[in-house]
Order: C-alpha cells, then structure tokens, then sequence
C-alpha cells in the first residue's frame, strides 16, 4: 500500500489542517516554487520541460490527498498553482465565491482565464464544447462572459459574444443588476458600447441603482462614451414624470463639465434644474456651490487677470436641442478636446504660461452663465413663490450665498426680487448670511443697489397696487386695525432711515466736488484773462484765438454747471425724507446733480487742455498726451458714477413695476 502523503485526505472540513501538511510536502520535494511562480517559463525548451515535471508532480500529488468528492471539483484543472487556488477559494473565501456557484466558478475558470489575457481562439474553442456557456454566469458575482470582456475591455471577444447572444441574453445583470453596457459606461468603452447597441438600443434605458447607462459614463468623467449614450437614450426617460434620471444626468454633467449636454438639457427640460434627485436636492442647489465655475471665484494673480480680461471668449454656435453632437474614435484613447492644433513648442508655450488653462477657464465661465440665465428664467416664468422651498430655490439662494458666488445670488434676485426678504432655518436674511459668512462681494449687491433705490422701489409697488384697487379697498385695516398706508410706514422705518443715510453720504462726497471745482474755475477765468492782456489796450492778447474763446465758454459753463450740482446736492442734504421724496423728488434731485457734475468736471478738462494749446503754442508731440491724461478723471467718472445715474433715471423715468401693454389673456 502507498505511504500518504498527508495524514487526512481533504474533505472540505480540514482544509487548515491539509494546507499546512501539503504546504511542507511541497517543499520538501522541491516543488513549491510551481505554486508561487505567476507564470510558466517558455523561453528555454529544457526550463519548460523541467516546469512541466514538477506541474505534474505537485497536481498529482495535490490529487490522491484529496477526497473523491473535493477531487471532482478539480479534476478539469491541469495548473498546480490554480487547482491550489481553486481550494483556497471553495474552502476559505465564502463571501466571494457563494458555495452552491463554487462547480459554476471552477468549470468556467479556463473561460475567464481566456477572456481575462485576450485570447479570443480560446474563447471560440471553449464555448464550442459548451454552446450554453454564452448566456450563463460564470463568475463568483453573477457576472456573464460579456460582462468581464467588457470589463476587460476587449473588443473582438465583445463582438464575437454579441453575434452569439440574443437580444434578451444581452440584457443580462450581474448581483448588482448592472448589464454589460454599464461596464462599458464605467470604463468609456465607446466602441464596445456601440458593439451592443448595434443589436438593441433597450440597453440605454436599463438602470442600476437609480443609474442610466449614460449617467454612469457620466460620473465617470467619459466624455466621448457620454455624448454617444445621450443621443441614443430616449428623452422622455430623463423627464421629472419617470424619476429623477434628468436631473441627475444635469447633475454630473455640470459636474464633469459636459456643458453642451447640460445646456441640451435645460433647453428641452428647464423643470429638471429643480427636480430632486434621491439624495433630495437639486441641480440648482449644486450648481449654486461650484464657485470655480464663476468670474467670482478666479483667484488669479495680477498679470493672469489681465490675461483672462483680455482673452474674447464666445461660445461655440451650438446645436438645436436634441442634436447633441458625437464623436466615435477609432479606439478608446481619450484626447483632450477643442485645442487647436499647433506645433508642440508653441503649445507647451502656452501651457508653460497657463494661457490654455485661463481660456479653458473662461470658456467654462461662458458656459456657466449660460446655464444660469436657462434656470434663471425657468424659476421667474414658472415657479410660484410658494413652490420655492420645494423647488430648493431657497437652498441654492442662501448656498451662493454661502460659498459667495454673487453671480448666482444677482441672477436669482433678478428672476425674483423677493428673495431680498427671505429667511433661512436660522432666521438671517441675505445682509445677515453674508456678513456671517463673510463674503463681502455678496454684501456689495445690496450696499451698491443703495437703500434709497430700495425704498423708491417700494413706493413704487405700493403706489401701482393703489392705483388699480377699488378706492374703498384703501381703508380697509387687518385683525389688529391698521389700514394699508399705516402697515407700510411701520414696516418701511428702518429702510427710510437707511435711505437717508446713503443720499446724504452720496449728495456729501458730490458737494465737496462741486465746490472745488467752482473755486478752481472762478479763480481760473480772472487768473487768465487778467494775467494776458495786453498793457496799452487792456484788452486779453489770446482773444483773437479759437483756443482762449474754448477756454472761456468750457471755464463758464463748468462754473454754472458745478454751481447748479452743488444746488441740488444741498438740496438733498435739507430734504426732509419723507416716505413720499423717495419716489420722485430725491431721485430727480440726484440724477441733476450727478448730470450737472459729470458736466463740470468734463468742461474743466476742456478748458485746462485749451489754455495748454495757447501756453505750448500748438506743440502737439505735447498738447496730445497732456489732452489724453487730463481725460482720464472724466472716464474714470463714467466707469464709477454712471452706471448709478442710470440706474437712477430708469428706476425713476422708466418703463414702472407693471407692463401696461400686456394683453388681455381671456
């Protein structure tokens, strides 16, 4: 009778036990280095038949130690090291291998193993011998031959499986319910994915875990795989009606920074940028978050804010909604899209400079803006003020708030102005969020806007409403008897006092101006004319000269001009604010004496550029950029205070609160 080698035959219950007696068996007869080698050697004929022996010893040996019942799990096996393995897995890694699949796991073994190196002869062969391999799963995760050639990436062996597989075969899910096509997804396998849809395009429309083939490709950051899943999945899936698939799709391409999808998107679905998605937010509330997607957030040193200023950025025309444009490459490599092709030193030139990455920037910011403007207007023709909350309006206003992204904050107090009262859960407004939060570029919004343009507005709303009430409506009082006219001086005091504090600072800074400029030009009209006439005549010695006569009338009017400016700023400063001086009387003032100002101050370049003319004697490698510096303050005015006169006129003189030629809708 054969001495054994170990004392127990394995018989799944002692496999601790049997390892360790085979383990020193093995090395013992020198024929361990079989079981750790990661592959057999091929390049020495000798070497190979040398590892052939010691193969066939250590499976042998492997074999009579086994029970007959273990040994018919692994008989097929001719590799020592896998047979090895293939124990190791039926008796210690339950978790992975569940034991009912463990006769599935071995069989298929030689099927992974050819998938898993790419030798598609193998794969052919081994499924000629078992024709119902194609449709079953072989793998420890329930996962099909397609899904590890999928995931293995390899497109010949994916396309022989597809021809092999019928369409219902192809919808197979593994324990995740993922189907091949999601593999695809995950690894931006373009070409495989096209491989499937070639046979059924039902494959875009299968979910796993809440996720769309084309949002996991996505997530993932596949571009290329992205555009082309998109424009083959059926819009009406992405609408709020079938769940929140729209949304998220939204959601991680904002994320992934595919802006032509998101824009696609908005276009054809603008509800979806308020749809909550499982996680119970919405794209809006994201995208109010992302600060890096906005001019707010650039922290660039000086000289790459000049260079973003001056780099012309439009947007590419883009396509009609619904024809997303695609791309298939050759293979799967992914390239860098949208840089024009230059030669590789001009190009690393750029780079070097970051100049590349500052237009990458900027386009983004495009994009961006783009967006905005679609939710913007969805949330003012859509969306009622009591939807705000559930629409998450209200999360995505305090989060720009937040995270200081004043571009976001602007374009939403613009779709609803109403925004400027809001509360959040801790009862602090927009004024309170950004001063705890410290984001004074949000702070800014409403320090410029100015209180008293405020309360003008408020007026405004108030004396419209009255205008189209019935007269008797204006005395009717609340639970507590206060009537309407009452209720709105209570709650408008601290904006009154508020207003009255920003027109006298304003009409203050003017006066000082005005004044200096009427002190300048009165001394400077005596100062010239008396200083050049002529000593027998009496008479100015210029006179005669188109240059002194500039001088003369620009010096007069800029004298009237900053006098009238002071008037009307002192005028403001003795106002006795009134609710009712809020809505014509101070915005007129203001508006004549910012005009009359801005007037001043351009004359009195004029006139200190003409008497130059005369002083220089027409020198012009001289008079010219004199003349261009002294119209520095007068541009440097335009950029500071005329955008507030405007502001003011329009607020004043414009159009109202109302569209009074808005037709009838009945």
């Amino acid at each position: 009778m054969a001495t054994k080698i170990v004392l127990e035959d394995l018989d799944g219950n002692n496999y601790a036990d049997w390892r360790i007696w085979m383990k020193n068996y093995l090395l013992a007869n020198d024929l361990w280095d079989v079981i750790e080698a990661n592959e057999k050697l091929e390049e020495d004929e000798a070497e190979l038949k040398a590892w052939t022996r010691k193969n066939a010893a250590a499976l042998h040996a492997i074999h009579v130690s086994c029970s007959l019942e273990v040994f018919s799990h692994i008989r097929e096996i001719d590799s020592a090291k896998s047979c090895w393995e293939t124990l190791a897995i039926m008796n210690e890694v339950k978790p992975a291998v569940k034991p009912p699949e463990v006769d599935a796991y071995v069989q298929f073994h030689p099927l992974r193993e050819a998938i898993e190196k790419g030798d598609l002869n193998s794969v052919k062969t081994f499924l000629q011998l078992h024709s119902d391999t194609v449709h079953r799963k072989v793998s420890g995760f329930g996962e099909t031959a397609l899904h590890l050639a999928t995931r293995a990436g390899n497109i010949k062996i994916v396309e022989f499986l597809v021809e092999l597989m019928s369409v219902e075969e192809l919808q197979a899910v593994d324990e995740n319910n993922e189907t091949a096509l999601i593999f695809a997804a995950v690894i931006g396998a373009t070409r495989i994915a096209e491989c499937m849809l070639r046979k059924t395009r039902k494959l875009v429309t299968i979910a796993a875990d809440s996720d769309l083939p084309v949002i996991v490709a996505c997530n993932n950051g596949h571009k290329e795989t992205t555009r082309y899943l998109y424009s083959l999945t059926p819009f009406e899936i992405l609408l709020e009606d079938n769940g929140a698939f729209g949304s998220l799709l939204l959601h991680a391409s904002i994320f992934s920074e595919m802006f032509d999808i998101s824009l696609d998107l908005l276009q054809r679905g603008p509800s979806l940028a308020t749809t909550r998605t499982q996680l119970g937010n919405t794209p809006l509330d994201q995208f109010s978050g992302l600060s890096h997607l906005f001019p707010s957030g650039n922290r660039y040193v000086f000289w790459k804010r000049c260079i973003y200023s001056c780099i012309p950025v439009e947007l590419p025309a883009g396509p009609t909604p619904g024809d997303v444009p695609i791309a298939i490459p050759e293979n799967d490599d992914h390239v860098r899209q949208g840089m024009i092709e230059m030669p590789s030193l001009s190009l690393k030139l750029l780079e070097s400079f970051g100049l590349t990455q500052i237009y990458d920037r900027k386009l983004n910011h495009a994009y961006a803006r783009e967006l905005l403007h679609l939710m913007a207007k969805h949330i003012s023709s859509s969306i009622d003020d009591t939807k705000f909350e559930e629409n998450g309006i209200y999360a995505a206003f305090f989060g720009a708030i937040k995270y200081g992204v004043v571009e976001v904050v602007i374009e939403l107090l613009k779709a609803n102005s109403n925004l400027l009262t809001v509360v959040d859960k801790k009862s602090r407004n927009l004024l309170m969020n950004a001063v705890h939060y410290r984001r004074e570029n949000v702070f800014s919004i409403i320090y410029a806007l100015g209180a008293a343009l405020q309360m003008q507005r408020e007026l405004q709303w108030y004396k419209e409403v009255e205008s189209i009430v019935d007269p008797l409506s204006k005395e009717y009082t609340n639970i507590d008897g206060d009537n309407a006219n009452k209720i709105f001086s209570e709650t408008h005091q601290q904006l009154v006092i508020d207003g009255e504090k920003w027109m006298k600072e304003t009409a203050t800074s003017c006066t000082v101006v005005g004044a200096l400029i009427i002190t300048i030009m009165f001394s400077a009209a005596f100062a010239v004319t008396v200083g050049s006439n002529d000593q027998e005549t009496g008479v100015p010695i210029f006179s005669q000269r188109i240059e002194f006569t500039i001088f003369i009338i620009s010096d007069i009017i800029s004298l009237f001009a900053s006098s009238t400016s002071v008037l009307m700023f002192l005028g403001v400063l003795t106002s006795r604010y009134s609710e009712v001086d809020f809505l014509k009387s101070l915005p007129t003032k203001l508006i004549i004496g910012l005009s009359a100002l801005f007037l001043s101050i351009a004359t009195m370049m004029a006139a200190f550029c003409s008497i130059l003319m005369i002083v220089l004697k027409g020198e012009l490698n001289l008079v010219l950029p004199i003349t261009l510096l002294a119209s520095i303050p007068v541009i440097l005015f335009i950029f500071l205070q005329f955008p507030l006169l405007v502001e003011i006129f329009v607020s004043t003189y414009g159009l109202g609160v109302f569209n009074r030629k808005m037709k009838y809708w009945y």
